[in-house]
């Protein structure tokens, strides 16, 4: 075996030397092939052969189909003819299955003592907790004050996520300051969904903007740009 690579070497060495191409298909290939089978090694690779194209990124993430299927499911809400209770329960249940989509591990939810909780996730080794509101009109700071102390009350690591289909007043950023709680608005969930973005990075980026420019509501067409 070592010989016939030795006679390889040679002969791409004389082939450089006097500036000849190759002529035979795959030669190098499947010579490598059969020393292979013969129980030797493979021809080294080719010095000057061009580097083979990476390799495609795997997808992560549901797919448009299932994504498409919750945008039309949103836009569904928007024309329910329910109760304002009846909108928000299927409110709280459409976005669980949104952080479900996106591997948050979303719980659906829940009564404490004296308080009820709208639903939670995970990420970034942080608990958030959701306040779900689904009325056209904008958020005041009494409510934002409300769920900021149901935050305060719980370990340092308990986050916030509060989702106004209306969107908020401009005397509820007046008026409150908002510490470790991020908002989102119903503009923000149809971008999100209609541009296939991922629900993750959406927190991350809210949190990172609040972070850095103590503004709670960072818009996703702005974190976002085209």
């Amino acid at each position: 075996m070592r010989t016939v690579t030795a006679l390889w070497e040679y002969r791409e060495a004389g082939m450089l030397d006097r500036g000849q191409a190759e002529t035979v298909q795959n030669v190098r290939q499947r010579l490598g092939n059969l020393l292979v089978k013969l129980g030797g090694k493979p021809l080294p690779t080719d010095p000057n052969a061009a580097p083979p194209p990476p390799p495609m990124p795997l997808r992560k993430g549901p797919s448009d189909a299932l994504i498409a299927s919750m945008e039309q499911e949103f836009l569904a809400m928007t024309a329910m003819e329910e109760t304002p209770q009846r909108r928000g329960y299927a409110f709280e249940r459409f976005l669980k299955r949104w952080c479900d989509t996106w591997g948050l591990d979303a719980n659906a939810s829940f009564r404490t003592v004296g308080e009820q909780i709208d639903g939670s996730f995970q990420h970034d080794s942080s608990t958030y907790l959701v306040e779900a509101k689904w009325q056209t009109r904008p958020v005041d700071a009494a409510m934002l004050h409300g769920f900021q102390g149901k935050l305060l009350e719980r370990p340092d690591w308990t986050r916030g996520l509060y989702v106004s289909y209306g969107g908020f007043s401009g005397e509820s950023f007046d008026a409150f300051t908002a510490r470790r709680l991020i908002m989102m608005d119903g503009t923000d969930i149809y971008h999100a969904l209609n541009r296939r973005l991922d629900l993750g990075e959406i927190i991350r980026k809210k949190a990172r903007h609040h972070s850095e420019r103590r503004q709670p509501f960072g818009r996703v067409t702005d974190l976002f740009r085209a």
